[in-house]
């Protein structure tokens, strides 16, 4: 099956996918860890917003939100770490995967949108050789 797989970098797009967003959580029984409004809280009351953007992957089928990945990327040491999004004041972090579709499916889409986003940076050129370079693709394994 076939995602159409967005990026969401801007806390516009976040507020506009609320609905959706909470739609997936309730229909997929999720911590509420996951919410739209605990992911929304932690981007509007971070302090160093400047050292992290949001990099949340939605994963679509048609106009059904399937799938969420809520990460962001922190600058440290003058590196990009991918990492979920509040998990220094979250219990418990994971992705929110509609129960109708295949875990493992949504769950590799999402991986391989993320990463095919973070390999094609406006900073950092397709042409050059860590453009080039990205690790396989882990595949995991869903009970």
């Amino acid at each position: 099956m076939k995602f159409r797989i967005e990026i969401v970098t801007e806390p516009a797009r976040l507020a506009a996918v609320r609905d959706q967003w909470q739609d997936l959580w309730a229909r997929a029984g999720s911590h509420v860890f996951q919410t739209h409004d605990w992911i929304s809280g932690w981007v509007s009351g971070v302090r160093d917003r400047k050292e992290i953007r949001l990099q949340i992957a939605l994963a679509w089928d048609g106009d059904s939100l399937v799938g969420i990945m809520p990460c962001a990327t922190y600058r440290r040491s003058g590196l990009r770490i991918l990492r979920w999004a509040a998990e220094l004041f979250s219990d418990y972090c994971d992705c929110v995967i509609d129960p109708a579709y295949g875990r493992s499916v949504v769950l590799t889409s999402l991986w391989d949108g993320m990463r095919a986003q973070r390999r094609l940076r406006p900073d950092q050129p397709a042409t050059s050789p860590a453009g080039r370079t990205v690790p396989p693709v882990p595949r995991f394994a869903v009970r």
